[in-house]
């Protein structure tokens, strides 16, 4: 009782083996080969959606295999401008880690349950700039005559990314381009139909006009 008995295999097969006291007492032993476990890979990294903008929520896209079969796990690094930030899943959400013109890259490393393939890293994409908006314009005042100064006031401003605000003007009259500031001396006559077309601007990108 207690005793231990080593033996070392050299050669795969299958071996019985019995009780010497106990003839009775048998078993068999399966002896295989040795198997080097082959490391996993990640293929077709992609990062979307591209352009990416400052509210937008980066997704990642890999596809994963194995040799032997064995499932893939991912683990993610994300940088922000060659730095390591401390966001490890599969998304980054802008409003939480980045801003325009920030440098965005993912490093992915699989692991097959065994051992780490090699990681693989992102092609960089820039953050790009976010076009403003507006919400509402009106002309005041609203009754309008051939000594009348309407004035287009605009409302609802907003940029994402933060930028100051600006606008273009275009007054017309009957379809016609007459005058391109916030304010219009027209002539106004009875009939005429008069509209003010706005767009915003941040410096970079104009938005969506409105009138």
């Amino acid at each position: 009782s207690g005793d231990i008995f080593n033996f070392t295999f050299t050669t795969a097969g299958t071996y019985d083996y019995h009780c010497s006291l106990h003839t009775s007492m048998t078993a068999s032993l399966t002896v295989v080969e040795p198997q080097n476990n082959n490391p996993p890979e990640v293929s077709n990294l992609t990062l979307t959606p591209n352009p990416v903008m400052t509210n937008d929520v980066i997704s990642v896209f890999a596809t994963t295999s194995d040799v032997d079969g064995d499932s893939v796990t991912l683990s993610y690094s994300w940088l922000i401008n060659g730095n390591f930030i401390s966001e490890t899943g599969n998304t980054l959400a802008g409003p939480s880690w980045f801003e325009k013109n920030d440098q965005i890259q993912l490093e992915i490393t699989p692991n097959d349950g065994h051992i780490n393939g090699n990681t693989v890293i992102s092609s960089t994409i820039t953050i790009s700039n976010s076009p403003p908006s507006i919400s509402s314009t009106i002309i005041s005042p609203l009754t309008l005559n051939n000594e009348s100064v309407a004035t287009c006031i605009v409302s609802g401003w907003n940029d994402e990314d933060g930028d100051a605000v600006s606008y273009h003007y275009a007054w017309q009259v009957n379809g016609i381009i007459q005058q391109d500031g916030d304010e219009s001396s027209g002539p106004f006559n009875a009939g005429d139909i008069v509209s003010c077309i706005v767009t915003p601007d941040d410096g970079e990108n104009n938005g969506t006009s409105i009138s």
